[in-house]
């Protein structure tokens, strides 16, 4: 036994540790959305929570080098426009996740994924262009618009919710990998 068997863990091993001892859990499904053939991971966020986007940054290069692994990408806007109970914290959330929703049933998740660097780059008093939006994500606009306000769109959005809660949500985002909660994605200094 040397030294290096004293040292105590680092961070990361430590959430990797905590991460493990979580129990699996079967997440709840909702049509349309399909479960990934590998790992997946489950991201429930908001677009306009600066958590939410610094994790999708972190995620996305790291899935582009793991075609293996999927993210999938589940609505718990802070607006009390989608989540009548939700604290107000991000006016503008539910129209964002309305459009995103909308690129998903329109393009897939592909279309979800292209569209997600110009969601992540708006504020609460963006002036959100359905037609910006559809090119961005490579979907018709008559189509992108008339989902985004389809009730079938809210209530998606509605079972994501619902789903979070039913999972124990406390704070975004909420990010399962294998089934398994992650208590903490960011570490200081990692």
């Amino acid at each position: 036994s040397g030294a290096e068997d004293d040292a105590p863990p680092t961070a990361l091993e430590r959430a990797l540790a905590d991460w493990r001892r979580e129990p699996r859990r079967e997440l709840p499904t909702r049509p349309g959305l399909v479960p990934a053939d590998g790992l997946e991971l489950v991201l429930w966020g908001d677009y306009l929570d600066e958590p939410t986007r610094a994790l999708l940054a972190r995620l996305r290069p790291l899935l582009a080098a793991h075609p293996e692994a999927r993210l999938s990408f589940r609505h718990y806007p802070l607006d009390a426009a989608c989540v009548g109970d939700a604290p107000a914290l991000h006016p503008g959330a539910c129209r964002l996740a309305r459009l995103a929703e909308a690129a998903r049933l329109t393009g897939g998740e592909a279309a979800l994924a292209r569209l997600e660097p110009w969601l992540v780059t708006r504020t609460a008093g963006s002036v959100f262009d359905v037609g910006e939006a559809a090119a961005r994500a490579g979907v018709p606009a008559a189509e992108l618009a008339e989902l985004a306000v389809a009730h079938s769109t809210l209530a998606a959005i509605t079972l994501d919710v619902d789903a979070a809660r039913r999972l124990g949500v406390q704070n975004l985002p909420f990010l399962f990998v294998g089934g398994q909660r992650v208590p903490r994605w960011r570490l200081d200094g990692e």
